[in-house]
């Protein structure tokens, strides 16, 4: 082999050699940018997966406090129709008493102006006092008259009690005398 032909193949093997080189350098470059690809897909992945993990949580900690708040809203409205229906019982209450109040005072001032309702003599015809026993003019005795149902009249000075009263309300005799 000549000198010359020895450097060119030599030269040859260097090309050779170089185009491998740079063949091997560009398939490892090829390499690491399919390595760096999937690294890039792998961390996206991840962060996808990430970012899958927080929404699922989010959901559900939404759907919990949706749950909560519907619970929450419906204690709130049970509890106000409740306060509500308290206080129409407690309003219907005190207007039962103020009626019933109102319907006793009225029954005591029809007792009292019944009792204290000047009656006439029917020997003389003289209005005479409601307390009078005896006519104040000429001295007839009051005349007993039937006392209502529900009601007594007393012995002494003949006023009609009520059947509840165990003594006049007016001379306090007691109903009945032993």
């Amino acid at each position: 082999m000549s000198p010359g032909g020895f450097s060119a193949r030599r030269a040859k093997l260097a090309a050779e050699a170089a185009a491998h080189a740079r063949a091997w350098g560009e398939h490892e470059e090829w390499v690491a940018a399919a390595e760096a690809r999937e690294r890039e897909q792998r961390e996206e992945a991840a962060r996808t997966a990430e970012l899958q993990r927080e929404a699922a949580v989010r959901r559900e900690r939404e759907q919990r406090e949706a749950v909560a708040r519907r619970e929450r809203e419906q204690r709130e409205e049970t509890a106000r129709r409740e306060r509500e229906q308290r206080e129409a019982a407690a309003r219907r209450e005190r207007e039962q008493r103020e009626e019933a109040a109102r319907l006793e005072a009225e029954r005591l001032a029809r007792e009292k102006e019944e009792r204290e309702r000047p009656w006439p003599c029917e020997r003389c015809s003289l209005n005479n006092a409601w307390n009078c026993a005896a006519c104040e003019v000429c001295g007839a005795p009051r005349v007993a008259v039937a006392p209502p149902a529900g009601q007594w009249g007393c012995s002494s000075c003949t006023v009609f009690n009520s059947e509840a009263e165990a003594a006049c309300t007016v001379c306090s005799t007691p109903r009945f005398r032993k």
